[in-house]
């Protein structure tokens, strides 16, 4: 027996990064996967949340959200309302920042934006979130759409042979298979994530997924 995994219900990934940092582009790149709620036409706080929350009734697939106000502002509300949101932080270098804010906006970008980033890399640190690079968090968020929720759980490390409930049963030492059918192994567990690591890389992977036992015929 196997395990694959599905999502218990339509998760929240929310995009945090400064002005500059690459928000945009990230989540244009991933309209297909993901129900984006653009926060453009929403520059009031509540009226982003009913926006947010129009959306989880309306979408087949897990919503993607960017933060233009305070992190807190958007993160606690939805969570009191007991929606599973994973922030993902975009952290680039003050010199990328910098370059992309100019060509923006034809001008330095504030010192204020410098200083935020860095409270955005501490606050990431304390959720224990994934953050990287603009390109590494569409990486992050393109598995997370696509070859997290097609995880399958091969072997047990302590022989259990019971269905985990959620993601974050998994163990390290637990042996998994990717969508494409490379195999890996849980090297750490998190309280947001949890690592896999294949051959060619190390992926995070969001917990709180629910799973259901399939038969799969392995070697």
């Amino acid at each position: 027996m196997a395990f694959e995994v599905k999502p218990a219900a339509q998760p929240i990934y929310m995009v945090v990064g400064v002005p500059a940092s690459g928000k945009s582009w990230v989540c244009s790149q991933l309209a297909d996967e993901f129900f984006y709620v653009a926060h453009d036409a929403f520059m009031d706080t509540n009226k982003y949340l009913e926006a947010i929350r129009i959306g989880m009734q309306m979408a087949s697939k897990p919503l993607l959200i960017e933060t233009p106000f305070s992190v807190s502002q958007i993160l606690e509300p939805l969570q009191k309302r007991g929606y599973r949101v994973h922030p993902v932080f975009i952290i680039e270098s003050d010199k990328t920042l910098e370059t992309r804010y100019r060509t923006r906006e034809n001008k330095p970008i504030p010192t204020q934006h410098l200083s935020r980033q860095r409270t955005y890399a501490e606050r990431a640190q304390k959720l224990q979130a994934f953050s990287g690079t603009s390109g590494d968090v569409l990486r992050y968020l393109q598995h997370a759409a696509g070859m997290g929720r097609s995880l399958q759980v091969r072997e047990s490390n302590d022989g259990r042979h019971n269905v985990p409930t959620r993601g974050d049963a998994y163990d390290v030492g637990d042996k998994v298979v990717g969508r494409d059918g490379a195999p890996g192994i849980v090297v750490s567990v998190g309280e947001q994530t949890f690592v896999v690591q294949f051959a060619d890389a190390d992926v995070k992977f969001p917990v709180g997924t629910e799973a259901i036992r399939r038969p799969w015929p392995w070697e």
